[in-house]
């Protein structure tokens, strides 16, 4: 991978030898084991064939698990497809590439490896089901994310002037420009499944799959398929995380994981910089004298990243 290689990966778990994985939520569903990484993650070796999960004993198991990424939390969910076993102990591996140069294994997005010093994987029992929802919170487009890309006072109205209808900026819509209805058309015609032209690649410019080299073919959005879409291969995420991120208005951001997430690093925003073209998103203001005024919040970061991951939907219009 022709990048200049950053620091190594590191990551921590929400299940170990003190935390067993509840067998199931309150609901009856999967828990799912959550994984935060100090890293970027290079989106195309997120993969089972990566990162996977099987029971120890006399006879070993190999469990077949959904996986998630979310680029903002720098947090993969390890989902199990079937229900595990209650007082049974599990092993999630993570494969490691024997150097930076070898395709296999988990890497970050400039080609480091896991840390050769620190364990790649987590040994953690199932315990009894636990009394609450494990599910994330659901996002609205019309509360959620509409307001965030239009420019009512209490959206982002920075994004109205650059990407409205009116010579949108390399023809991206998101503001909302003359009514609740054209709030969501511009979205759905430039910026679901439509490939990035910073970041096109071959003769027709149409949105890849993740590739090896970052962030090459990226759509502007993936929606998946079947419900699920894929904010690790969303370039727009990428561009809103280059810019830091605005303060919150309750404080603290919320955590929506429970595991323990690293802190985004200004190294990690300069590493992600150096491979993205152009400037971050909302391009920096020439007007406002507080810095970062007019950047999304992590917060809000955070609601547009889940609402790709929950398939990116856009109503034909918002009240």
């Amino acid at each position: 991978m022709p990048y200049n290689i950053g620091t190594a990966i590191e990551f921590t778990a929400n299940v170990g030898d003190s935390a067993p994985l509840p067998v199931a939520d309150s609901n009856g569903n999967p828990v799912p084991i959550e994984i935060a990484f100090n890293r970027l993650l290079l989106p195309s070796t997120v993969t089972r064939q990566n990162i996977y999960l099987y029971s120890k004993g006399a006879t070993q198991v190999t469990i077949t698990p959904a996986i998630a990424y979310d680029p903002v939390a720098r947090v993969v969910t390890v989902t199990p497809l079937t229900e595990l076993t209650q007082g049974q102990s599990y092993t999630l591996q993570i494969v490691a590439p024997k150097f930076v140069t070898d395709p296999s294994g988990l890497h970050a997005i400039d080609g480091a490896i896991l840390d050769p010093t620190k364990a790649s994987s987590v040994t953690f029992s199932v315990g009894p089901a636990q009394s609450q929802s494990a599910a994330l919170p659901t996002i609205d487009f019309c509360t959620d994310i509409g307001v965030l890309f239009s420019s009512s006072p209490t959206g982002c109205s920075f994004l109205t002037g650059c990407h409205a209808l009116k010579e949108p900026a390399l023809g991206l819509i998101l503001g909302n420009f003359s009514g609740p209805a054209s709030r969501t058309v511009g979205i759905q015609s430039t910026a679901i499944g439509r490939a990035s032209e910073e970041v096109a690649v071959g003769p027709q410019a149409l949105p890849e799959p993740p590739s090896n080299h970052f962030p090459d073919g990226m759509p502007i959005i993936d929606p998946g398929a079947g419900g699920t879409g894929d904010p690790g291969n969303s370039y727009l995420l990428y561009k809103v995380l280059m810019a830091p991120p605005a303060a919150a208005d309750g404080g603290a951001p919320q955590q929506v994981y429970s595991v323990t997430e690293y802190p985004f690093s200004d190294s990690e925003r300069k590493a992600l910089a150096a491979l993205i073209p152009g400037r971050e998103m909302p391009f920096p203001s020439v007007v406002t004298t507080t810095p970062h005024a007019s950047n999304m919040s992590f917060d809000q970061m955070q609601q547009l990243s889940l609402w790709i991951a929950q398939g990116a939907n856009v109503p034909q219009s918002c009240p």
